[in-house]
């Protein structure tokens, strides 16, 4: 039969394994109690997050700032940690090697101790300069980009022969008016203007094309003004959308 002091001992030895955190020696005692090493003792300073300490002896990582939450992991002896933001009550946060808490009066160093490679925060590849030798990535702030955006390039027609044009006035069908973009085809990036519904003095070219769709053939012309750019006057057979004299494509 064990007498008191066995049972003591068997007690705290229980308990520690509990928590994970203490030692199952003989003597049942507590890890954290050991006296500390070299008789230093440890350096208490005002924490930084992401700079390092050691720990003096063994020391439990818990999660939340008490002993008596779950513990997520041990430090040994002589192992180091790195601090994160958070600290109160004889508590400090860390985030390596383990997210989780520990006891401030265990541990060692300052801000100025050197955190070893595996602890050191990762530091982020910078993007790599594309831009042509000698010349800025972007305009300066005070300084606008004279480029157009790619759908603001009009796509202007076969140039090795002079433009026949003609003016005339047409009425733009459309409620919403009438698209012109920068080339013969209806998507969002080619719009670059629109004719206003109701009378316009358009000022055509002979430069026409026709495309194929699922709703027909589609027609197509080059105007000059109001706005240089492509219009579709509608399909073949039905150029509803502009009326007037001259206003068809032939």
């Amino acid at each position: 039969m064990m007498n008191g002091k066995a049972i003591r001992q068997w007690i705290a030895g229980s308990v520690a394994i509990g928590l994970g955190v203490w030692s199952a020696s003989a003597d049942g005692a507590s890890i954290r109690s050991s006296r500390y090493s070299g008789g230093d003792r440890p350096i208490q300073v005002a924490q930084q997050a992401d700079t390092c300490r050691r720990a003096d002896v063994q020391i439990g990582i818990y999660q939340e700032p008490n002993a008596t939450s779950p513990a997520v992991g041990v430090i040994g002896a002589g192992d180091y940690m790195r601090l994160g933001s958070g600290s109160g009550g004889g508590w400090v946060r860390i985030t390596a090697p383990a997210i989780g808490w520990v006891e401030a009066k265990y541990l060692l160093g300052n801000d100025s101790t050197p955190c070893p490679p595996s602890l050191r925060p990762a530091t982020p590849t910078p993007e790599p300069d594309v831009s042509e030798p000698g010349t800025p990535a972007f305009p300066p702030a005070n300084q606008p980009s004279t480029s157009p955006p790619p759908s603001a390039i009009v796509e202007a027609p076969d140039a090795s022969e002079p433009l026949v044009t003609r003016v005339a006035t047409c009425r733009v069908t459309p409620q919403s008016g009438l698209v012109v973009r920068s080339r013969p085809l209806i998507l969002s990036i080619t719009a670059i203007g629109t004719l206003p519904s109701g009378l316009q003095t358009i000022e055509f070219t002979d430069r026409t094309l026709t495309t194929e769709t699922a709703e027909g053939t589609r027609q197509w012309v080059y105007i000059l003004s109001p706005q240089e750019g492509w219009i579709s006057p509608g399909f073949v057979g039905d150029n509803s959308n502009l009326v007037g004299s001259g206003c068809s494509i032939s």
